[in-house]
């Protein structure tokens, strides 16, 4: 009985399994001195696993870096725009088990779309790094000023809500 129990495991996902197709748009430059400017586009499918059920996907970033204080110091900035839609929460993969977890509905389920901004900036002196990062900076200014409305999103009706982030990173190199 066992075997039979693998089979219809086996069977059940087979059903299941949509092909990725994706299409990608990648375009990079640094004609404006000091700038970098990032633009990527992607659509795909968004019913296959690989997917994260996320259909169109289109962020844009800005990177700079310069040097303060006679070229002592190197700062760089970046700063980010991400936008889903086509999101569908018929599945995910379990973080846990790294299984798919499909969600059974009858209607098509589709989340609105998300936005977010990200932001770091990171200085070096020698040896010495230290960075600030702000995920979904819009959560973090609507708490700050204890703004009624939020800016939380989710990809599935089981994961939680993600919110915002911030992080300092201190890094100190000794040489022997």
């Amino acid at each position: 009985n066992q075997n039979k129990f693998f089979e219809t495991l086996q069977n059940d996902s087979v059903k299941k399994v949509v092909p990725q197709t994706m299409v990608k748009f990648f375009y990079q430059t640094n004609l404006i001195p000091y700038l970098d400017i990032q633009i990527n586009y992607i659509n795909q499918n968004q019913n296959s696993l690989l997917s994260s059920g996320i259909g169109k996907s289109f962020e844009l970033a800005l990177e700079s870096q310069f040097k303060l204080f006679n070229d002592f110091m190197d700062v760089s900035l970046h700063g980010e725009y991400k936008h889903f839609r086509n999101i569908s929460n018929n599945h995910y993969i379990d973080p846990m088990e790294m299984v798919p977890v499909y969600h059974l509905s009858q209607e098509s389920d589709f989340l609105n779309s998300i936005n977010t901004i990200n932001a770091r900036i990171s200085t070096q002196v020698s040896n010495f790094f230290i960075s600030y990062e702000w995920y979904n900076l819009g959560e973090i200014i609507l708490k700050s000023i204890n703004s009624s409305k939020e800016n939380l999103f989710t990809f599935h009706p089981n994961m939680p809500k993600l919110g915002r982030q911030s992080i300092i990173s201190i890094k100190w190199m000794f040489e022997d």
